[in-house]
């Protein structure tokens, strides 16, 4: 298993290396930039370095920061900055910008999704308002699941996830 986290890393430098030699103020490349060090990040934490680990996220943040303020709704950029602060516990900043990428464009529905997983989180980290953030997670899964059954980027295994994250925040918040 260790030698797919290697190989993946290998493809991801060799992306990152080439996004690098292309025109820094290019929205798109910055966007790619911007996914390819959070999924860096993702590799990291998964071979337990976390030093690596918060230096490709903050660079992730670098880039869609960067874009934001090249475009500055931009949604991919927006919703890619949320997961970010979300993967470093910035649960408020990451439903802000989810919030905005959404406003930006509505039928995001990785957006929604991502929302939910953050309202998710919210949930758990401030039992105190669990029933609130239990709701708006709910609510967000829901539009979540419309949009993704449209979008290609969802499989049905994926929308069918869905489907069951709602079936269990409903029955949370019924008892």
């Amino acid at each position: 298993r260790l030698e797919k986290y290697d190989e993946a890393r290998q493809r991801l430098e060799e992306a990152r290396s080439a996004t690098g030699q292309a025109d820094p103020l290019d929205p798109q490349v910055l966007a790619l930039r911007g996914y390819v060090a959070q999924t860096m990040a993702q590799v990291a934490r998964a071979q337990g370095n976390t030093a690596e680990e918060r230096r490709y996220f903050q660079e992730a943040a670098r880039m869609f920061q960067n874009l934001l303020r090249l475009e500055p709704d931009d949604p991919s950029a927006l919703n890619g900055l949320g997961t970010v602060q979300a993967e470093l516990g910035n649960l408020d900043a990451a439903i802000a910008s989810y919030l905005r990428a959404i406003q930006s464009a509505p039928g995001y529905a990785a957006a929604h999704h991502d929302l939910a997983i953050a309202y998710e989180g919210k949930m758990r980290a401030d039992p105190e308002n669990a029933r609130k953030w239990g709701e708006l997670a709910l609510g967000a899964w829901q539009r979540a699941q419309r949009l993704a059954a449209k979008d290609p980027g969802f499989t049905a295994e994926a929308v069918a996830a869905i489907g069951a994250r709602i079936v269990w925040l409903q029955s949370s918040l019924a008892g």
